[in-house]
């Protein structure tokens, strides 16, 4: 397992400012992940955060091996959407977790209703990841395998492809699964996620492509951030 430090690791006292855990963590992930990124690069002021961002949505690429959904649903119509969404309600289900219904599900991936471009990775004959790509890296954030094998198939697949960076944040429950791939590696940075109005704890993992630690830096800014506002 990847190890990533938190504050407490660094013997950080409670009585330490918020502002000097922060920049103990920034140390940390600057010589991890990007020697040359000053503190200031780590935390930025709102404003230049924003920009940088509205820059980088503007001018984001893509990794080869992702369909656009908007490109999916011109080829396939909208009954396909349909059957993307009954595979991850099955998969959901196995889980014992209730997921998006249709409208919702339907409405975010096909119907233009997320913030970012959302793409998929995967086939009709295994079934499909669906996330969005944030600093040149592929963020699957729904599941929608055909099947339990075919499932364990697309995380292999994807796990192992060096020309599709890839991180992912995922609940506990699917660790140990994630863990027994060699393809995937685990972290131990941790951040709560709102789920459907419910706090649900998740972890970073990410793939083998080989230079998906140094572009994940901008995801590992703001899963920090996200960790802190809590």
């Amino acid at each position: 397992m990847e190890r990533f430090i938190r504050p407490e690791q660094m013997g950080t006292p409670r009585g330490k400012s918020k502002e000097t855990a922060k920049k103990e963590i920034a140390d940390y992930y600057a010589d991890k992940f990007a020697p040359a990124i000053e503190e200031a690069d780590m935390f930025p002021q709102k404003e230049s955060y924003d920009e940088e961002y509205d820059n980088e949505q503007q001018q984001e690429v893509i990794p080869d091996g992702l369909i656009s959904t908007s490109v999916f649903l011109k080829e396939n119509g909208a009954e396909y959407s349909r059957e993307i969404h009954n595979w991850y309600e099955k998969a959901m289900a196995r889980r014992n977790r209730e997921g998006l219904e249709y409208e919702r599900f339907n409405g975010h991936f096909f119907e233009g209703g997320s913030s970012d471009e959302t793409y998929l990775f995967g086939d009709k004959k295994k079934g499909f990841l669906l996330g969005y790509v944030r600093y040149g890296v592929f963020i699957p954030t729904h599941f929608a395998p055909k099947s339990i094998r075919t499932g364990y198939e697309l995380m292999k697949e994807l796990g192992g492809n060096d020309k599709l960076p890839a991180v992912m944040s995922i609940t506990p429950d699917l660790i140990q699964t994630i863990a027994k791939m060699p393809e995937w590696h685990v972290t131990d940075l941790n951040f709560l996620s709102n789920f459907r109005g419910e706090q649900v704890d998740k972890m970073i993992v990410y793939n083998s492509h080989p230079n998906v630690q140094n572009l994940m830096w901008g995801l590992v800014k703001e899963y920090i951030d996200e960790r802190d506002n809590y």
